[in-house]
């Protein structure tokens, strides 16, 4: 295993949301002491459900959000204050894939003004090395010169030239938030195999967030699964789909079986996930899950190694059951 390139410490990040003009004012933990280490030229795939805190999570390692405790760290570094030079420096080395490519491109300007917009803000070679440079991304991509606006693209096409606009200052990192949501399931796979192509070719390291197993499946080393703000289990992909151990990642895991391979049956978990302003007492999983115990109930579970690289927060799994069940 390579050295990590991003080292995420106990980030947490927590929310006022008042209910009405004149509600009380309630704390929503979007993310609840994240930790997160991703080796250089690897791709770590977050996966949970909507609201789980997964897009927080990627835009406070990017530094486009700050955290309330923890800290990130870049390269062995930690992530300068937002608006310095070195914090510029190492954005520059930092890029962000959106999940709506139209939403992400200014629909007034030329697709090729906007891939050179990044070297333009950080000053990077000179006018005729930027066009040089836009007409190589355009190529990466497999998209021919032109001056179209967004609005004349597919999306497949769009997602593409955000992709060569996040690459256009040869970033080392990309933060890939549910990129590929918004197409359809046939563009999915070639923009996913583009991004699997131009890692390879570039040494990237990513942090690939989803709701689409198949899709983190195909593309990711490591798999961390995050419920209501934390992360619940974490490990290689090969190993967390074949043999997922939380209830939860079972419950994932069961409904987008593995390619060829005949699923054991479904799991079709009870209830909505919980309020993230009224998160339950111990586990947050516990009122879904399946096989709760009474000390779920009443004790938040730690992410504790079970074997090699994996690491499990659930007292089923890292606990005694048969004691706390007595």
């Amino acid at each position: 295993m390579s050295a990590p390139l991003v080292e995420v410490s106990a980030i947490s990040r927590t929310y006022s949301m008042r209910s009405g003009m004149f509600g009380r004012a309630t704390a929503v933990h979007a993310v609840d002491a994240v930790s997160l280490t991703i080796a250089r030229g690897q791709t770590l795939g977050l996966v949970g459900e909507s609201g789980s805190g997964k897009s927080t999570t990627g835009r406070i390692v990017l530094g486009l959000e700050p955290s309330d405790s923890g800290e990130v760290r870049f390269g062995g570094k930690p992530m300068a204050a937002p608006g310095t030079a070195v914090w510029r420096a190492q954005r520059a080395r930092m890029q962000m894939i959106f999940q709506d490519p139209l939403g992400a491109l200014d629909r007034r300007l030329p697709v090729a003004t906007q891939i050179r917009e990044p070297l333009d803000i950080h000053g990077l070679g000179t006018p005729a090395m930027r066009e040089e440079r836009v007409r190589e991304l355009l190529r990466a991509v497999e998209l021919t010169p032109a001056q179209r606006y967004p609005g004349a693209l597919s999306g497949g096409q769009r997602q593409r030239i955000v992709l060569a606009r996040a690459l256009a200052t040869k970033p080392d990192f990309l933060v890939c938030d549910e990129p590929v949501s918004a197409l359809d399931v046939s563009i999915q796979a070639q923009v996913v195999n583009l991004l699997a192509d131009l890692q390879a070719q570039l040494s990237l390291t990513l942090l690939f967030i989803s709701h689409d197993l198949r899709v983190v499946r195909q593309i990711s080393n490591v798999v961390a699964v995050m419920y209501l703000g934390r992360i619940v289990e974490i490990g290689s992909a090969d190993d967390l789909f074949a043999r997922p151990e939380h209830p939860y990642t079972e419950a994932l895991v069961s409904a987008s079986p593995a390619p060829g391979r005949r699923s054991a049956g479904r799991i079709v978990l009870s209830g909505d996930p919980p309020n993230p302003a009224a998160r339950p007492q111990g586990c947050a999983f516990h009122p879904r899950c399946p096989r709760a115990i009474a000390r779920c109930a009443s004790e938040v579970p730690t992410l504790a190694a079970i074997s090699g690289d994996r690491r499990v927060a659930c007292h089923l799994v890292t606990g005694t059951p048969a004691r706390d069940a007595a």
